[in-house]
């Protein structure tokens, strides 16, 4: 089978999983769990993502939270970052062997 890599999305205040995901990698589940966030969250406002960092969780943000910014002019529109959509790195830090807290960054 493989590794198998999980991924939730959980609102902070309530611990409410939004939704999950697994597969074979990050860069599989990402994205998925990404898009079925904005689906499922408050009409696909901007939400506050928290990741360990690594660059599919940005690519998967920038991909998922864009608008079309009506110009007025002919065409199509251009995609804008979503209102209050944002990514931090949570960074875990151990002491001793045992695990400390986590700091953000971001």
């Amino acid at each position: 089978m493989g590794p198998r890599w999980g991924c939730l999305s959980q609102d902070r205040a309530t611990r409410f999983v939004v939704t999950w995901g697994f597969g074979s990698s990050e860069d599989e589940v990402a994205p998925k769990v990404v898009a079925q966030t904005r689906q499922r969250t408050s009409g696909g406002r901007g939400v506050i993502w928290i990741s360990d960092g690594r660059p599919v969780y940005r690519r998967a943000v920038r991909q998922v939270y864009r608008d079309a910014q009506p110009t007025g002019k002919r065409g199509r529109p251009p995609l804008v970052l979503t209102p209050g959509v944002g990514l931090t790195q949570a960074v875990k830090r151990r002491h001793d062997g045992a695990r400390g807290g986590a700091s953000g960054s971001g």
